[in-house]
């Protein structure tokens, strides 16, 4: 992806990356967070908004015209991730239906150049397996894991 990013605060465990996304709306909090799951291999993956009363919000339309910037922030954060835990599968979804589509159009639109550095997969309805990531295929989660070259 070469788009902009947002400089982010990592947090010491690599837990958490922090940013503030910037636009027409003004300036927004967000948080990147890595939950390490009881599979020790997978990582589930959270884009929310902070609150002022430092709880999150994964469900709010922000809507500040830096969709891209912030999509770009989180793959690099992806990156720096695995590059310090290359043996995780990292998971995630959207909270609405609406964001699910974004990802899948996101990944798909950028599938080759992931490809080369990640092993990207897709999960159906079921979410019972996961498959090869296919252009076009109705994914409703998402699984990256660094390839080891």
């Amino acid at each position: 992806m070469n788009y902009p990013t947002y400089e982010t605060i990592v947090a010491e465990s690599y837990g958490h990356f922090d940013f503030t996304s910037i636009g027409r709306k003004g300036k927004v909090k967000k948080r990147i967070i890595f939950r390490q799951t009881s599979d020790k291999e997978l990582v589930l993956l959270a884009l929310v908004d902070v609150r002022k009363d430092g709880t999150f919000d994964d469900k709010v339309v922000t809507d500040n015209g830096d969709r891209d910037k912030i999509l770009a922030t989180v793959a690099k954060a992806i990156r720096f991730y695995t590059d310090k835990f290359p043996d995780k599968w990292i998971a995630f979804e959207g909270s609405t239906d609406a964001r699910t589509r974004l990802y899948r159009v996101a990944i798909a639109l950028h599938i080759v150049e992931l490809s080369k550095h990640f092993i990207v997969r897709g999960a159906l309805l079921n979410h019972t397996k996961t498959h090869p990531f296919s252009v076009g295929v109705p994914y409703v989660a998402f699984f990256i894991k660094k390839k080891i070259e």
